[in-house]
């Protein structure tokens, strides 16, 4: 998918060039964004790319990557496929790559020289699937263009408009192709030139994106599959538990949000959820006194009556009668536990733990458990050496990255509180960065929002990302941490078991990658 979109974007890169420079008229281009000539050009362009990236992998991992073809010198590069004469400038596509990974100066010119041969295969790949297209026979065949707009079945002033805009690509193709400039950060474009900065006029309405803390339920998106699992477990006719996995940043903390402050959504009206929101990453809630004081503030912001006495917390008798009480009154305790993995006296935990599930395990109760860790329960406890004291209480939920339709929709519905969209070059490079894990979203929409070119989001989203990339790499298990060195490296292959596992973890995408790239150069730089 991510592949699709930049791709299509690329395409619409080099046609925006074209179409910029030659001086066709307004309604003219217009008819020609549903010609044949685009698709084919975006065909010829993803089959060249599976081509190189079959034959350089390596380079494809290390930024070498399709979001680089829709730089706007890079777009003038693949328009010269479209030349007669053309011979590939393997050179200024490797100069252009060089600059997009940001290079040190000393290593630039040994870094060019290496890539060079890549880049010559990825044009002349290009060059040798353009000529194999039917609708471009006319720029290398001066007798195809008739039978071409014939077999198209196109009207008269459809064919008059393509021959026109074949005509000017030939035209403009002929003329001597300048050097590409290098393209500077926080450049604003002059509207009128090709889009390869965003170039937005400045925005006077404020940052709609969040990124660091829980987003609130009206900016909540997607999880539709996560959100059915809980209800069918806390809403069902008798209360239920379920735990939740998701590595770090994986948007745990937001559902939990969603569901206490969306209660209904999971509960029914005769149902009626009193909910408790705890963390144990707060160091109060880090013992069961903690816990239940939590959970009986939160009754009693709920109900206007405690169900137990503060100095009763420790007594598990007035916790179980309090909450019997509720249940008689048809209330349905939920008890919502995030970062589970932070407690650290384990054999507390475990005592807790198991007085816990008694009164989870007793319908009369009406109480349901939602637990939130970076790692399943049984395991978490496995590395303290003790067995989990849950037993099968909980079902268990992991989170999954958003699907594409819903990062677009979080991304446009952000852009549209300033009365703009995201061109499908903002759209890929989010979907680049992000992987459709919520908060790396969230954090590249809005270093996308504010500011002005590509090259400094991905320079500033390295960054910003870097300590929550540290975090998410410290809690991997040595074997998953090898098996991910090895896969950003072109090493063997994990295992298809261990493979897996990391797909199920949301660390590889579906195509066997790392979700994201710059996790990817995270990795490598270690």
């Amino acid at each position: 998918m991510i592949t699709e979109v930049v791709i299509a974007a690329a395409t619409e890169a080099v046609f925006g060039y074209l179409l910029s420079e030659s001086g066709l008229a307004t309604q003219i281009r217009q008819r020609l964004q549903p010609d044949p000539l685009k698709a084919a050009f975006k065909q010829a362009l993803t089959d060249a790319f599976h081509q190189f990236a079959q034959t350089h992998p390596d380079l494809v991992a290390s930024l070498f990557d399709e979001h680089l073809l829709t730089q706007p010198a890079v777009a003038k590069l693949l328009a010269q496929s479209l030349r007669r004469d053309n011979a590939p400038d393997g050179a200024a596509l490797a100069a252009l790559y060089v600059e997009h990974v940001g290079s040190r100066p000393e290593r630039r010119a040994t870094l060019q020289a290496a890539i060079e041969p890549a880049a010559d295969d990825l044009l002349t790949a290009l060059r040798d699937e353009l000529r194999t297209k039917a609708e471009f026979q006319a720029l290398f065949d001066s007798q195809a263009f008739d039978q071409m707009a014939k077999d198209a079945g196109k009207t008269a002033i459809e064919v008059a408009a393509m021959r026109q805009f074949l005509e000017q690509i030939v035209a403009l193709l002929a003329q001597p192709s300048p050097t590409p400039e290098p393209t500077q950060p926080n450049q604003p474009v002059v509207p009128g030139t090709t889009p390869g900065l965003i170039g937005r006029a400045p925005r006077d309405k404020p940052n709609p994106f969040i990124a660091g803390i829980a987003v609130p339920p009206e900016r909540f998106y997607g999880r539709a599959h996560e959100r059915q699992a809980i209800r069918s477990r806390i809403g069902a006719v008798t209360a239920q538990s379920i735990s939740l996995v998701g590595h770090f940043r994986s948007g745990k903390s937001s559902l939990l949000e969603y569901i206490d402050q969306r209660i209904t959504e999971f509960c029914s009206a005769p149902q009626s959820g009193v909910v408790a929101r705890i963390s144990l990453a707060d160091s109060r809630h880090r013992s069961a006194q903690g816990i239940n004081e939590g959970l009986r503030r939160a009754i009693l912001k709920a109900t206007g009556e405690a169900p137990w006495q503060q100095d009763e917390n420790n007594d598990t008798y007035a916790l179980e009668d309090g909450l019997e009480r509720l249940a008689r009154q048809g209330r349905r305790t939920i008890l919502l536990i995030d970062e589970f993995q932070a407690f650290d006296d384990k054999e507390k935990f475990y005592e807790w733990g198991r007085n816990w599930r008694s009164q989870a395990e007793k319908p009369r109760l009406a109480l349901a458990l939602v637990v939130a860790s970076h790692r399943p329960i049984p395991e978490i406890y496995k590395e303290r050496l003790v067995d989990s004291p849950f037993g099968n209480l909980f079902t268990q939920e992991r989170l999954h990255p958003l699907e594409p339709h819903e990062c677009l929709r979080l991304l446009r519905d952000g852009f549209a509180t300033n009365n703009e969209q995201p061109s499908a070059a903002d759209e890929a490079l989010v979907a680049e960065l992000a992987g459709g894990w919520p908060f790396y979203i969230q954090l590249a929409a809005s270093l996308l929002w504010e500011l002005n070119d590509h090259a400094a989001v991905r320079r500033e989203f390295a960054c910003q990302a870097r300590p929550h990339f540290e975090r998410l790499w410290k809690y991997l298990h040595p074997t998953e941490q090898a098996a991910l060195r090895a896969i950003v490296s072109g090493g063997s292959a994990p295992g298809t078991a261990l493979q897996t596992e990391l797909a199920e973890q949301c660390l590889l995408s579906e195509d066997g990658q790392i979700f994201s790239r710059v996790f990817a150069e995270f990795i490598r730089g270690l």
